[in-house]
């Protein structure tokens, strides 16, 4: 039987030694795995942008928060920090494939995931 796996974390790295392990399990297995990060990367972890020359903390944090909010514009015609949950929760849903997403915005799928999204949020710790 195949599994799915899906890690949250506020970092990229954060599920290679959080749950790098149930991860490659899962894999090796037949299964699919799925990392949703929640941070901008100011700390090493948009690793494009920091084979920029002269890269900075402050412009990570810029070019990623443009991402946010374009992302918020383009699916709610409000900025990211006027989403509700459910919206913010939906936006982590699509991450990993917003173009197909994009066209197919409410599958069974992404329902379902959105739903676990928002379950999960009351025990998020924000730093």
């Amino acid at each position: 039987m195949s599994r799915r796996v899906q890690v949250i974390g506020a970092h990229s790295a954060d599920f290679v030694w959080r749950a790098g392990g149930a991860v490659a399990k899962a894999v090796e297995a037949g299964g699919t795995a799925e990392v949703i990060a929640l941070s901008y990367g100011e700390r090493g972890e948009s690793g494009e942008l920091w084979k920029e020359p002269d890269q900075t903390v402050d412009n990570v944090k810029r070019v990623r928060h443009q991402e946010a909010e374009a992302a918020a514009r383009h699916y709610y015609g409000a900025g990211a920090g006027a989403l509700g949950s459910e919206q913010s929760a939906r936006l982590a849903a699509i991450v990993p494939n917003p173009r197909f997403y994009d066209r197919n915005r409410n599958t069974p799928f992404i329902q379902r995931k959105t739903a676990t999204i928002l379950a999960r949020m009351p025990a998020a710790e924000l730093p």
